[in-house]
């Protein structure tokens, strides 16, 4: 099992081989962009792998099966929600932008 889905020291670049199945790439891709919706953790992640649909390189479809992984090792994880018994708004936010080094 992994434990995230993404390794730390992971960092994208537009430098590589390139990889020969854009379509495969584009489809994994959005089954991940659906998995997001209940599975929040793996949402900056996709973000990340979503920005270079047009021209994948091979350590990008790796970061997309590493994702892959992830979600397959916590099939049993998920979100319970329940009504509060008061009402409050709470949110968060995540700014962690310097891994992508061509944009950040």
């Amino acid at each position: 099992m992994v434990q995230t889905p993404l390794a730390l020291h992971e960092s994208f670049t537009f430098v590589g081989d390139p990889f020969s199945n854009q379509t495969l790439y584009s489809s994994d891709v959005r089954v991940l962009q659906q998995l997001t919706i209940t599975r929040p953790i793996i949402s900056n992640f996709v973000n990340q792998v979503s920005q270079i649909l047009q021209a994948p390189k091979v350590s990008h479809y790796q970061c997309v099966k590493c994702i892959l992984c992830y979600v397959k090792g916590t099939l049993d994880f998920g979100l319970t929600f329940t009504r509060p018994h008061q009402t409050s708004i709470l949110g968060y936010s995540d700014a962690h932008w310097a891994c992508f080094i061509e944009t950040g």
